[in-house]
């Protein structure tokens, strides 16, 4: 459920958003196969109570809420998660959570590799593994047992490391997010990948803009360096997607613009310059165009006690 009070949960950024690895540390690349797992009641020690919003760019996180509740932010919104329930926290998004002392359950982190190599083994659910972060609430009547069971085996696998635990850790993984997609309402189903053609393209397309949107903009520039046509490009990102390159492009954007808005302190003209437009005027008729607020706006409306909350 969705909080309107998130100031008394989590503390207002008045700097840059910062980038960790785990629990605040300075932020170093990861091994490919790391995972971190630990009970909620130790995941609350190492929070101190509340962290400020942040994001890993190569960690992601599953928090199994199996008794109690917890507060979380995510991508700007704040949940209450009673239980049953499971977050999934996929890298680079940002977040926060502050968990109470009733709270009974796992928190399991996992490198990108990790979730890269879950995704390849679950075709039809490798946009679902990947894409932005999720609350999924687990239907106690069917699922509940299911997943309570699979974490309590991860957890077991995870201390003891017997022979083989890697193998039987990374199948008690999969085995969990089938039941989360299984969850979803079926009107957020994703349609099969029947073409893994566009599907690597359309990854090969995402990675690049992760690294270039704030200095380009144009699927021209995008095309040739994943050696396609602008046809092939725009063809795969709407068999995936539904969306045009060029949407992909602004939707990260924006993204980025909403991020620096909320979470942090700069003007909106450094803002604009950040992001590669040449007019924060432009800027902020762009930003309006998608978001139907003005920069200042969305920056007031995700303030505590803005209009929006």
């Amino acid at each position: 459920m969705e909080n309107s009070d998130k100031s008394s949960c989590f503390p207002v950024m008045d700097i840059a958003l910062p980038t960790y690895a785990l629990y605040g540390q300075k932020y170093m690349a990861v091994e490919p196969n790391y995972v971190h797992m630990e009970t909620l009641a130790d995941f609350r020690v190492r929070l101190q109570d509340t962290m400020q919003a942040h994001r890993h760019l190569d960690l992601a996180h599953l928090i199994w809420v199996g008794e109690g509740s917890i507060h979380a932010l995510l991508e700007g919104r704040y949940l209450d998660v009673g239980a049953p329930a499971v977050i999934v926290v996929p890298a680079p998004a940002i977040h926060a959570f502050r968990v109470e002392p009733d709270a009974r359950g796992m928190a399991l982190t996992l490198s990108q590799g990790l979730m890269l190599n879950v995704a390849a083994h679950l075709q039809q659910l490798k946009a679902w593994v990947l894409e932005p972060p999720r609350l999924i609430p687990v239907a106690a009547s069917r699922t509940d047992p299911v997943m309570a069971r699979l974490f309590d085996s991860l957890w077991h696998e995870y201390r003891k490391k017997s022979d083989h635990y890697q193998a039987a850790f990374f199948s008690h993984i999969l085995q969990i997010f089938v039941e989360l997609a299984r969850q979803q309402p079926a009107e957020n189903a994703l349609a099969p990948l029947s073409d893994q053609k566009h599907w690597a393209l359309y990854q090969d397309f995402h990675a690049l803009v992760e690294r270039h949107y704030a200095t380009h903009r144009r699927i021209s520039d995008y095309a040739p360096h994943l050696s396609v046509s602008e046809r092939t490009l725009q063809r795969a990102c709407q068999a995936i997607s539904g969306l045009t390159p060029q949407q992909i492009v602004q939707e990260r954007v924006m993204l980025e613009a909403r991020r620096l808005l909320a979470y942090t302190d700069r003007n909106i003209n450094t803002i604009a310059y950040q992001l590669g437009f040449d007019d924060p005027g432009y800027f902020s008729h762009f930003f309006a165009r998608h978001a139907d607020l003005t920069p200042a706006q969305y920056r007031q409306a995700t303030q505590p006690g803005g209009p929006h909350n």
